[in-house]
């Protein structure tokens, strides 16, 4: 069998040879950086040691009795495994992620799931360029109910979703599961009732009011309030893990109809 070597590879700017490539897969290069490319071996290893120039130091490293990158026998899926806390593999904990890419009828589409998820259960890019987060927390109640005379927090509804369950019916609050921006959207509806010639609606973090009262003047009829009048209000909020928003109708409400509260983590 023929063998090849290559020597005398340098940098235009060099004073020395650089790299030399052996038919055996093994690679010298000056300053005593040396190691395998995988090229004739079955066990590529790479070694930071010695005084090689920063840009020749290793990136990654595989190690381990399994494999890292892989190709199933089917040809469908390319799957890359991720242990942070371990080098084979064999930890059956959240440390374990996958980032897949499948084949379709379509395409390819790209997905991410940690250990033991569904393909793409953390995240997903449709081979369209769709991107989902099955798992983002979100929700949306309808008929919270309210103290019609007086200020209160909306509790209970009708869950229509609620992704995470992190919305609690029996105090009303949405609680966050991790640090980020978050977006509510809440209304209220006043109907022959109220405290006042206003209806309003606030958004409490932490028991504390934030931002500003959505608050209008109610439409009245020879001094009956019978008038349907629906209040409205967006916010954009940063919340830590743990923190939690109220809605509230702070002058008076229908109770348990016509009213809304919903909202879901932006990133």
């Amino acid at each position: 069998m023929s063998t090849l070597q290559l020597e005398n590879i340098r940098h235009p700017d060099a004073t020395d040879n650089a790299l030399e490539l052996a038919a055996d897969g093994s690679v010298s290069v000056v300053n005593g950086f040396s190691g395998n490319v995988g090229i004739g071996t079955s066990t590529p290893t790479v070694d930071g040691t010695g005084t090689a120039p920063g840009w020749m130091l290793p990136v990654t490293q595989i190690k381990g009795p399994r494999p890292t990158l892989y190709l199933n026998g089917d040809g469908t899926l390319v799957t890359m495994r991720l242990w942070p806390n371990g080098d084979d593999g064999t930890s059956t904990t959240l440390d374990d992620w996958h980032i897949n890419v499948s084949k379709n009828s379509s395409g390819g589409d790209f997905g991410i799931a940690h250990q033991g998820g569904a393909y793409g259960a953390a995240l997903q890019i449709t081979n369209t360029g769709y991107v989902k987060a099955p798992i983002n927390p979100s929700f949306y109640v309808k008929d919270l109910n309210y103290s019609t005379t007086g200020g209160s927090y909306g509790t209970g509804g009708v869950v229509l979703h609620n992704n995470g369950n992190h919305y609690n019916t029996s105090n009303g609050r949405f609680t966050a599961p991790v640090s980020g921006t978050y977006a509510f959207y809440g209304s209220i509806q006043q109907f022959q009732s109220g405290s006042g010639d206003y209806v309003g609606l606030t958004y409490d973090k932490n028991g504390v009011q934030y931002g500003i009262e959505f608050v209008s003047g109610i439409v009245t009829n020879n001094g009956h309030y019978n008038d349907h009048h629906t209040q409205e209000g967006f916010i954009v909020i940063a919340m830590n893990s743990g923190d939690y928003i109220n809605i509230e109708a702070n002058r008076g409400a229908r109770d348990a109809v016509q009213n809304a509260f919903g909202g879901y983590l932006i990133g």
